[in-house]
């Protein structure tokens, strides 16, 4: 999105009048580098990819390349979805105020599809543009995707016994 510049987070762009008489409007800054260019490219590769073909598909916009990372605390207590298009930037969480676990509710269920739906709006009036990174990563062949899934499915079937005390 920004190629490894810091983003400062804002709720109010421009506040107009119904005369049209801006009577705010956010200052532009310059941005101060935090990541380095090809760092930041990689990660949103990666990130591009979880929405391609891992937990994010649920927050595809139609048209719009996007990266996002979905996430889910430990018992289901919170899940989330942030991601980003070349445009925007934007998150979502979801949990109960008083810590209880939700029913079953993943950052790659409720909170991608709710993350789609408000940045679907958002981007209304916008054109798709290249997101710097998004389709740099390395295509595995089917075979080596296999591998990385039998490897995938053998750790977890350990962290399984592991976490049911038989060993």
């Amino acid at each position: 999105m920004t190629g490894g510049r810091r983003v400062d987070p804002y709720l109010i762009e421009k506040i107009e009048t119904t005369r049209g008489e801006i009577i705010y409007e956010r200052p532009e800054y310059d941005p101060a580098r935090v990541y380095d260019r090809a760092n930041a490219e990689t990660m949103t590769a990666m990130m591009a990819e979880v929405i391609r073909s891992g937990t994010g598909k649920a927050a595809s916009i139609e048209g719009w390349p996007i990266a996002g990372k979905t996430g889910t605390s430990q018992s289901s207590r919170d899940a989330w979805f942030i991601g980003y298009s070349s445009q925007l930037l934007g998150g979502i969480w979801t949990g109960n105020d008083d810590d209880t676990p939700m029913n079953e509710v993943t950052g790659g269920g409720l909170p991608a599809r709710l993350w789609s739906d408000m940045m679907t709006i958002a981007h209304e009036g916008r054109s798709p543009s290249l997101l710097r990174g998004a389709d740099q990563l390395i295509q595995l062949t089917p075979e080596q995707q296999a591998r990385v899934g039998y490897y995938r499915d053998l750790g977890m079937a350990f962290a399984g016994l592991a976490g049911t005390g038989n060993q």
